[in-house]
């Protein structure tokens, strides 16, 4: 497959189980058990990376420049 096939749109998907691990307390980004935003945004990521990474030869790689959310529950 190629970089070429790289599309608008495309599809990944990442599934984690949440624990504390993954609490804002733990993560430092607030005081309350509840799943963290910044762990969040790693999972959307992940998915990301899976959804382009079957594209992408050994010497490519995804990283992220730019990411507008809104975390609307916990």
């Amino acid at each position: 497959m190629a970089i070429q096939q790289l599309r608008v749109g495309m599809i990944g998907e990442s599934i984690i189980k949440v624990t504390d691990a993954e609490s804002a307390r733990v993560m430092g980004s607030g005081a309350l058990d509840v799943f963290a935003t910044p762990a969040m945004i790693a999972l959307m990521e992940a998915a990301a990376v899976a959804a382009i990474d079957p594209f992408l030869d050994s010497r490519q790689a995804s990283v992220g420049i730019e990411i507008n959310v809104k975390h609307m529950a916990a």
